[in-house]
């Protein structure tokens, strides 16, 4: 499982489950099982999602873990890759091609919108098939995850604050 569709995958759960049961109002989930905790969480190569699963019940887990193996679409995601070296392409010679441009952009636009219909599909299908326990677990796994996401980005950006030189002082007007 790569993150790339993993983290699309928990955000999706967070837009249609936060609003619904706040995150405040959700006791804590148990801790996993100690097998569970042993084998990586929500398994292997499921990345920050597994650690989600975990609070997952096994039946809960196995379902979404199938959901995740169904939803994978390599051709898609191949064909994104090649839409988007094109654009670098496109953007990177000497004289910019406007109209092949836009048209690189609407194919990538439309492959990438493809794969977000299928996580979409995906995502309500498996909740339909969760216990209500389940689902409140996955979305609260869904905001951690959102919260690590958000607390690396700031993290990031506050590096790259510090990291720039400091201005030079002013010097006063000569007289």
């Amino acid at each position: 499982m790569t993150i790339r569709f993993a983290l699309p995958l928990v955000a999706a759960l967070c837009a249609l489950g936060a609003g619904v049961v706040p995150a405040a109002a959700q006791p804590a989930p148990p801790p996993p099982p100690a097998a569970v905790a042993r084998e990586g969480a929500g398994g292997p190569g499921l990345g920050m999602l597994g650690m989600g699963l975990a609070a997952l019940s096994p039946e809960g887990r196995a379902t979404v873990q199938q959901a995740i193996r169904e939803a994978r679409d390599p051709e898609t995601r191949a064909a994104i890759q090649v839409a988007r070296a094109r654009i670098l392409q496109l953007m990177a010679a000497d004289r910019l091609d406007v109209g092949a441009f836009e048209r690189a952009l609407g194919e990538e636009r439309s492959l990438a919108l493809r794969q977000q219909e299928r996580a979409h599909r995906t995502l309500l299908a498996t909740l339909q098939k969760l216990s209500p326990a389940d689902r409140k677990a996955l979305a609260d796994a869904g905001l951690r995850a959102r919260e690590r996401v958000e607390g690396a980005r700031a993290m990031m950006i506050e590096r790259r604050r510090l990291a720039r030189p400091a201005p030079a002082p002013a010097t006063p007007p000569t007289p």
